[in-house]
C-alpha cells in the first residue's frame, strides 16, 4: 500500500511533456436528477495539466443554487472530485482514502465518510464526469479534493457559498506534511536530510511516538535517525514533483552511506528488497553469500536497529564515531566492535544496536 503515492509520482514524471490539455472531451450521458432540469450555475473544472491542481481552486455560488459540475480531464494521470461539508479537513479525507489499500483503485479512492458531501468518481485521462448538487442554504467553505494517493497534497479547492469574491491567501506547505499516527510510514523517494543532502536511494520510515529514520537502498545501511515530524512531501508534489521529500524534524544521527556490518569476504551489500510485518519492515540485503535482515522499532526513546546476518561467524559493526551508540550492550568509544556468532545460534551474527538522541 504505501508504494501507491511512489508508483503515481513515477508514473508523473514518466508523462509525456506538452501534451495538449485542450483535447476536446465529451462528457458521458449522464441521467439528470429530478429538479435539476435546470440549473442556476454550470461549472466547467478539471486538472492543471501536469501540475496536480485543479484549474480552478475557488469557485463561487451563491446560497442554495443548484450546480451542475462538469468535470474534464485532460492530464495523463486519473482524478476525482470530492466535495466536502464545511468544516472537513482535505488531508483527513486524503489519508482515508490512502488506508483503503488495495481496494481503494476499486472504490475510485472514494472512502465511506459522513465528511462527504457529493463527488465524482475516478476519471480516466481523456474522460469526463458531471456533478448535480445543491448548494447550501447558507453562507459556507465547501472544500473539495481529489483523493488519489498523493493527489490530495496539491489537488484542492474551496466553493464560497455566498460570499464575495475576494483575493485568496492560502498557506500551502502544510498541506504536504505527512503525518505518522497509529501506525509505520514507509515513503519510498529521494529523500532531503540536513547534512546529508539528497539521498535518492532512501525508504524513509516514520515509526509512531515521533521517532523517524531512513534506509538507504544503496548502501543498505540506515542513513540517518530523527524526532519529531517525519518529512515534507512539497519537493514530490509541488508543480512536477522531482525534488524529494525533506526531514522536517530534528536529526540526531546520520551516516554517509557507510555499510554498518562487514564480513571478513569484504563483499559489496546487495539490497535485495523488505517485507513487513504490522507496518514495521525488515530490510533484506547479502553480503556475498550472507543473508542480513535489518529491523527497527523503538525502545525508552532509542532507536533500536536488530540485524541478523546468516551464513557468517564473525564480523565487525561500524558507526558514525560520534553517534551516541551501543552494540550487544557494549557503548562504542571508537564507532567500531568486532562481533563474533554465539554457540546457540552457529553459523549467525545477531546484533542489536541502539541510537540514542
Amino acid at each position: 500500500m504505501k508504494l501507491v503515492p511512489f508508483l503515481l509520482c513515477l508514473l508523473m514524471l514518466l508523462s509525456v511533456n506538452g501534451a495538449d490539455s485542450a483535447i476536446a472531451i465529451t462528457l458521458p450521458k449522464t441521467k439528470v436528477p429530478a429538479g435539476f432540469e435546470k440549473v442556476d450555475q454550470v461549472i466547467k473544472i478539471g486538472p492543471l495539466h501536469g501540475n496536480i491542481k485543479f484549474d480552478k481552486e475557488v469557485i463561487h455560488v451563491k446560497a442554495g443554487q443548484k450546480i451542475k459540475i462538469e468535470f474534464r480531464n485532460a492530464d495523463e494521470m486519473p482524478h476525482n472530485m470530492v466535495i466536502l461539508k464545511s468544516g472537513s479537513s482535505t488531508k483527513a479525507i486524503g489519508d482515508a482514502a490512502l488506508m483503503m489499500g488495495a481496494a481503494g483503485l476499486k472504490a475510485g479512492y472514494i472512502p465511506k465518510s459522513d465528511k462527504i458531501m457529493a463527488f465524482i468518481g475516478m476519471i480516466e485521462p481523456g474522460k469526463g464526469g458531471v456533478l448535480y448538487f445543491q448548494a447550501p442554504n447558507k453562507k459556507s467553505i465547501l472544500p473539495y479534493v481529489c483523493t488519489i494517493p498523493g493527489h490530495y497534497f496539491t489537488m484542492i479547492g474551496v466553493i464560497k457559498v455566498g460570499m464575495k469574491k475576494t483575493k485568496v491567501v492560502k498557506k500551502r506547505d502544510e498541506l504536504f506534511d505527512i503525518t505518522i499516527t497509529d501506525k509505520p510510514y514507509i515513503y519510498r523517494s529521494g529523500i532531503n536530510i540536513s547534512g546529508l543532502g539528497k539521498k535518492p536511494y532512501s525508504i524513509a520510515v516514520g515509526l509512531p511516538g515521533g521517532m523517524n529514520y531512513s534506509f538507504d537502498a544503496e548502501s543498505c545501511t540506515v542513513t540517518s535517525a530523527w524526532k519529531g515530524k517525519f518529512l515534507s512531501a512539497k519537493g514530490d508534489w509541488d508543480g512536477r514533483g522531482g525534488k524529494g521529500a525533506q526531514v522536517i524534524g530534528k536529526v540526531f544521527y546520520t551516516n554517509r552511506n557507510k555499510q554498518s556490518v562487514h564480513l571478513p569476504n569484504k563483499a559489496t551489500p546487495k539490497f535485495s528488497g523488505y517485507r513487513v510485518h504490522k507496518g514495521f519492515p525488515t530490510f533484506i540485503y547479502y553480503l556475498g553469500t550472507s543473508k542480513v535482515q535489518l529491523s527497527v522499532s523503538v525502545k525508552d526513546g532509542k532507536l533500536v536497529k536488530k540485524i541478523i546476518v546468516n551464513g557468517a561467524t564473525s564480523g565487525t559493526y561500524v558507526s558514525a564515531p560520534k553517534a551516541n551508540v551501543t552494540v550487544n550492550d557494549t557503548k562504542l568509544v571508537n564507532g567500531k566492535i568486532n562481533i563474533k556468532e554465539i554457540s546457540q545460534h552457529p553459523g549467525m551474527l545477531i546484533v542489536n544496536v541502539e541510537v540514542a538522541p
